[in-house]
C-alpha cells in the first residue's frame, strides 16, 4: 500500500497543509488539502474519498475539488463517511449557500460530480480494491477512524481523537497490520485543551499506544500537529523514545 501525504497538519500556515492522505493514487483519506499539492491529472485519478468527520481541516478541499474535476467524463467521485458526517457536508457545505451542491449539479455526461455514500460503524465496505472498516473515536463531533486493508496489508488511521478504546481494539485485530497513522495536536503543557477538544499530546499518545497488544515493530506515523507548536511537539515525541515513530512530511510517499 502506498501512502502519499498531501497534508499532515491540523492547521493552515505557509508550508503546512491540512489533513489528507492519498492511498495508491486513487483513494483519498480525508480532504483538508487536494489542489494545493496535486495537479489536475492526479486529482482526476481520485475515484473515492473517505471523510473521517466534518471539521474543515478534513473536508475543506472538497468544494474546490468538485470544480476542478467538473469537466471530466468520468463517473461521480464517491464521498464515503458515516451518515452524520455526510449530513454535515450536505447541509453546511454543499448547501447552495456556502457552495453549490455538487451532488446535484451534473456534468456534461449527465452524472453528478459527487455521490454521498453511507458507511456503517464496524462494518466492512469494499471500495475500489480496498476493504474499509470505520471505527468511532473520541472527538467532539461524530468521527470515525478507519481500518484500511489492501493486498492483504492493513493500515489503521485513528483520525482526530482524544483518549479512546475501540480503534485500538481494531488495531489489535487488524490482519497483517503494517502501519498506524495517529494524531498529536498539542504539546504536553496544553493537556487540558487537548482533552477538551478531543486530541492527544505526546504524553497521552504513549499511553494510547500501550493499548496495542501486538508487537509494535511497524511504523507509527504522527499527523495533525498544530503548526504553531510543531517544534515543541517534535521534541516531546522524540523524548518519548518510542521505536518506529515518525512525524509525517508533506509530499512524502510511504510504502507499507
Amino acid at each position: 500500500m502506498k501512502i502519499r501525504v498531501l497534508g499532515p497538519y491540523g492547521g493552515d500556515m505557509p508550508g503546512c497543509f491540512m489533513t489528507a492522505f492519498l492511498l495508491n493514487d486513487r483513494l483519498l483519506m480525508d480532504a483538508g488539502t487536494i489542489g494545493q499539492v496535486l495537479d489536475l491529472k492526479d486529482q482526476l485519478g481520485i475515484r473515492d474519498v473517505l471523510i473521517s468527520h466534518s471539521h474543515l481541516d478534513h473536508c475543506n478541499a472538497l468544494p474546490f475539488f468538485a470544480v476542478n474535476i467538473f469537466s471530466n467524463d468520468a463517473p461521480p467521485v464517491n464521498i464515503w463517511a458515516l451518515q452524520p458526517t455526510l449530513d454535515s457536508i450536505q447541509n453546511h457545505i454543499l448547501n447552495n449557500q456556502v457552495w453549490p451542491d455538487f451532488t446535484k449539479i451534473k456534468k456534461l455526461n449527465g452524472t453528478p460530480v459527487f455521490e454521498l455514500r453511507r458507511m456503517l460503524e464496524k462494518e466492512e465496505t469494499r471500495i475500489n480494491g480496498f476493504q474499509v472498516i470505520p471505527v468511532r473515536v473520541n472527538h467532539p463531533v461524530v468521527t470515525s477512524g478507519f481500518v484500511v486493508t489492501e493486498g492483504g496489508k492493513s493500515l489503521v488511521y485513528t483520525a482526530d481523537t482524544g483518549i479512546t478504546e475501540e480503534i485500538w481494539e481494531a488495531a489489535n485485530d487488524a490482519p497483517n497490520l503494517r502501519g498506524i497513522i495517529t494524531e498529536v495536536s498539542y504539546p504536553n503543557k496544553m493537556q487540558k485543551l487537548a482533552e477538551t477538544s478531543g486530541h492527544l499530546t505526546p504524553a497521552e499518545l504513549k499511553k494510547e499506544l500501550a493499548k496495542i497488544r501486538r508487537k509494535l515493530d511497524i511504523p507509527i506515523f504522527i499527523y495533525h500537529m498544530k503548526p504553531e507548536y510543531d517544534a515543541e511537539i517534535r521534541k516531546e515525541i522524540k523524548d518519548l523514545r518510542v521505536p518506529n515513530i515518525e512525524l509525517l512530511k508533506t509530499g512524502k510517499t510511504y510504502e507499507l
